[in-house]
């Protein structure tokens, strides 16, 4: 490949554990620019070719900026290169217009086809071409940032970018949270500059409803765009911090001290700077995008500029000024994630018209709780669980709860566990099942717009057949047969559960969900109870429960005219089949 050379041999870097070649690269192109025309390269390969490629610009000789479509290019202590390494493999237009998009995994042509895209990568950033209209907005990636840190979480949304567009303000508090168990710090609420009215608060779900949450403090300044101080470079220091908001017609320090009175308590706090962002580069703003700092002790108590007595603020004011907020301070980054539903909806959720629904599911055994789970990571949030019954040892075979929630109500370990996977969840636990004797649906059942009922009760659904609702209301009854060969799901609308209808429908399908065609006897739970079991693998009952939230989803999107019964069946070759039966073809 024209354009290298080698100024040294490969040799292994323990600390990296990778083989290491330092090399200098020629890029085409004019001679002037923000990039040498000449630079020094650290190449860091792993378990070639099959590994890491890996290339880092070296200490002496190389870029110092961070460009583009690279990693914060910083020093790295004890090490001849920074840790600026380039993003080589990002597929699209930019970089592939310099050299082979699809990267080969033989050895004879890898490397080279590295070396080829860095090369590449060199001309385009000289050109200031790493980034074109209509590319994906990237941001500027954070300095000084350990790979494992813990992030500070906030919810934004496009609305929510209008609502802080109308906001004359421009500074203010907010109260962050942790909650245990959570690797992430929480914006819980947004407050005004004098602490008293909250301007907004995200909408978590029930897993930040503690009042104990609250945990930290922080300020915060809205400014026009992201500050950096050149291409893709954000300050390093608050002198260079103060700087780039100065830039924006911002004054960090008149702000920080204007603010700083609620934060001296002994106590680290953080520094948020907010900017309206777009989705994709020369687009419109998005999304309000928050970059978090974690800030310094602040002066208080007896750590007060000399002729000051303690207390006063404008003594603390001056000594952050001279000893806290130094030019040279270097910056504390803190990573930050958007954690709204539509950033995270782009890996595969259900349609919003699904994932809307109020639903109730009654039973939350082994069925009840894979269904409940696929439910909730499709992205369905407001979700009711009716069960009475607590896990015991042998649940666990087949149930997503463990060994922490034996002896609880399934319904209520099972809302706790489906509320920590995701940030907006409203699952709650009713731990009781609805009877034929009720007077009246409960409250929780009586709001629902879907009923689930993965019960195996006839009480069940003889109470959801008394039972009334105003508005027609979606009712579905899964069931699965001996050793989970079958799933039956029975779909149908209106303002009771159909029961005759549901009976007729499944009797054809009596003797597989009972196991008489099995010719087995009666499993026993175990020595010395005479407890009969049903048997049924949890992996063939997680196919199944996949395989059904696809039917739920149909229901839901296109609700059926007459009552359906849908039979999933699981073949020899691991397959599932679907075949399904509708009321007019069963009652003419």
């Amino acid at each position: 490949v024209d354009g290298i050379s080698l100024l040294g041999a490969w040799s292994w870097d323990v600390d990296v554990a990778a083989w290491v070649l330092q090399c200098r690269l020629v890029r085409d192109g004019a001679e002037a620019g923000p990039v040498p025309k000449a630079t020094d390269w650290h190449v860091l390969a792993s378990r070639y070719p099959w590994g890491s490629i890996r290339f880092m610009p070296a200490s002496v000789g190389s870029l110092e900026d961070t460009f583009w479509h690279q990693a914060a290019n910083d020093p790295v202590d004890g090490k001849p290169w920074r840790a600026g390494e380039l993003c080589l493999t990002t597929p699209g237009s930019v970089l592939g217009r310099q050299a082979d998009a699809c990267e080969p995994m033989d050895a004879d042509s890898r490397l080279a086809w590295h070396f080829r895209r860095a090369l590449g990568w060199l001309q385009l950033a000289n050109e200031g071409a790493l980034r074109d209209d209509g590319d994906p907005f990237e941001l500027p990636p954070l300095p000084n940032l350990p790979p494992s840190a813990d992030p500070l979480a906030y919810i934004e949304t496009t609305g929510s970018l209008r609502d802080w567009q109308r906001l004359p303000l421009r500074s203010g508090y907010a109260e962050l949270g942790s909650l245990r168990g959570v690797r992430a710090t929480l914006v819980l609420r947004w407050l005004d500059e004098r602490h008293r009215d909250t301007l907004a608060k995200p909408l978590w779900g029930r897993f930040a409803d503690d009042p104990k949450l609250a945990t930290a403090k922080a300020i915060w300044m809205r400014l026009d765009s992201i500050p950096t101080m050149s291409l893709a470079q954000l300050p390093r220091t608050w002198g260079e911090l103060v700087q780039a908001c100065r830039d924006q017609g911002r004054c960090l320090a008149d702000m920080t001290h204007q603010l700083a009175s609620r934060l001296r308590d002994g106590r680290r706090h953080y520094l948020l700077l907010g900017a309206p962002v777009p989705v994709v580069i020369g687009g419109p703003a998005a999304t309000m995008h928050w970059l978090g700092i974690k800030l310094p002790v602040l002066s208080s108590g007896t750590a007060q500029r000399k002729g000051f007595r303690p207390g006063r603020q404008k003594g603390y004011a001056l000594r952050d000024r001279d000893e806290v907020f130094t030019t040279g301070l270097t910056l504390d980054w803190v990573a930050t994630e958007n954690w709204d539903r539509a950033q995270r909806a782009t890996r595969g959720v259900l349609p919003s018209s699904v994932r809307q629904q109020r639903v109730a599911l009654m039973g939350v055994g082994a069925l009840g709780s894979l269904l409940a789970e696929n439910l909730v990571r499709a992205g369905v949030e407001d979700l009711a669980l009716f069960d009475h019954d607590r896990l015991a040892i042998g649940n666990l075979v087949r149930h997503t709860l463990t060994l922490e929630d034996l002896g609880q109500r399934k319904s209520v370990a099972l809302a706790a566990r489906l509320n920590r996977l995701t940030p907006e969840g409203r699952v709650v636990a009713v731990s009781q099942m609805v009877q034929c004797t009720d007077s009246q649906v409960p409250e929780m059942l009586a709001n629902a717009s879907v009923v689930l009922d993965a019960s195996g009760s006839e009480e069940v659904l003889c109470a959801l057949e008394r039972g009334h609702w105003p508005e027609p209301v979606l009712f579905l009854s899964a069931s699965v047969s001996w050793r989970a060969h079958h799933l039956y799901l029975f779909v149908a609308q209106g303002h009771s559960f159909p029961s005759n209808a549901f009976e007729a429908m499944l009797e054809p399908c009596a003797e597989q969900l009972r196991g008489d065609d099995a010719g087995e006897a009666e499993i026993w739970e175990g020595v010395g109870c005479w407890h009969p079991v049903w048997p049924g693998r949890y992996d063939h009952l997680a196919g199944l429960a996949g395989c059904a939230i696809g039917i739920i989803e149909k229901a839901v999107t296109e609700p059926p005219r007459t009552p359906m019964l849908y039979v999933l069946e699981r073949t020899a070759d691991s397959g599932i089949t679907v075949n399904s039966t509708c009321w007019d073809q069963v009652v003419p």
